[in-house]
């Protein structure tokens, strides 16, 4: 019973031991002047065979694989960027790659071990060998040679970004009227108006309508302040015209509160003849796009 709880510990420490320990990762080689890529991923299958670097775990080949085609990477072509990419995908310090060559008869392989986060190689190595002869021996000896000079690198994952203590502000799409349109009025003391701006003058308008003592024309300009029109809005509206069968001037201010082109305000208005009182405005905006 001793002898058994001995040994679950013993395993437990070792498959912790592996868990704890940093990764590696090796890409298939490079394949360089003239020299084929399925020759070359032979080079990489015989190199990985031998390759055990003190400290790490390798990461399996199919693994590699499966992250540079899932997020198309060629591992032919890395930028120090997606290097480092790499590395966060696969959690590793530190990947192996390497190029092969053929010039004159002679094969010239070279491998290194990156440091995916400051791009620093830390160890390398290579060999030659003459076209036409065993090279296992070669791969095996330069697996082994680069296992032991590895140094071991802690992999730092990034820290997530905090959020920001200020949320930013965040505003409504824009419902300014553009171009010109027509407003359609309602309230007392002027019942009923239509009015018209080209926006030539920002909020200047011009227009007429139906007066409370029946049908009449009063002729009026006005124009408006507004707050940044998004949906909702803030204005203040003045108004000053002339009632053409009485002739007498009246004027008004109103302000409000705005929902997209739907405008809606409480005021005082100076009316015909000198009476003044209370007063309310309605109105929305009638984009004429399809004229201007």
């Amino acid at each position: 019973m001793k002898l058994k709880s001995l040994l679950s510990l013993l395993l437990l420490a070792i498959s912790f031991s592996a868990a704890a320990q940093p990764r590696i990762a090796v890409l298939n080689f490079n394949a360089g002047v003239g020299v084929h890529q399925s020759d070359v991923d032979g080079l990489s299958a015989i190199f990985n065979t031998f390759f055990t670097p003190q400290g790490y775990t390798v990461v399996e080949r199919t693994r590699v694989s499966r992250i540079l085609e899932e997020h198309k990477m060629q591992g032919s072509d890395l930028t120090e960027t997606d290097m480092a990419r790499l590395g966060e995908l696969l959690n590793v310090p530190v990947i192996v790659i390497g190029d092969v060559n053929r010039a004159m008869g002679q094969y010239n392989i070279d491998v290194r071990a990156v440091n995916v986060e400051t791009g620093a190689i830390l160890a390398k190595d290579g060999a030659e060998w003459a076209e036409g002869s065993s090279y296992r021996e070669t791969m095996r000896a330069i697996a082994e040679r680069l296992s032991k000079n590895i140094p071991l690198v802690e992999f730092k994952r990034p820290e997530p970004e905090q959020e920001s203590k200020t949320k930013e502000r965040i505003t409504n799409p824009t419902y300014r009227s553009t171009g010109g349109y027509l407003r359609i009025s309602s309230g007392y003391p002027i019942v009923g108006s239509l009015s018209y701006n080209h926006q030539i003058t920002p909020y200047f308008m011009v227009g007429g309508g139906v007066g409370t003592d029946g049908i009449s024309v009063p002729i009026f300009t006005e124009a408006e302040i507004r707050t940044p029109q998004y949906n909702w809005s803030l204005f203040i509206n003045f108004k000053i015209g002339l009632e053409i069968e009485y002739g007498a001037f009246f004027a008004a201010i109103h302000a409000g509160v705005s929902y997209q082109n739907l405008h809606l305000g409480i005021g005082y208005s100076v009316a015909y003849f000198d009476e003044a009182c209370p007063s309310v405005f309605l109105s929305y905006n009638l984009p004429l796009k399809f004229l201007f």
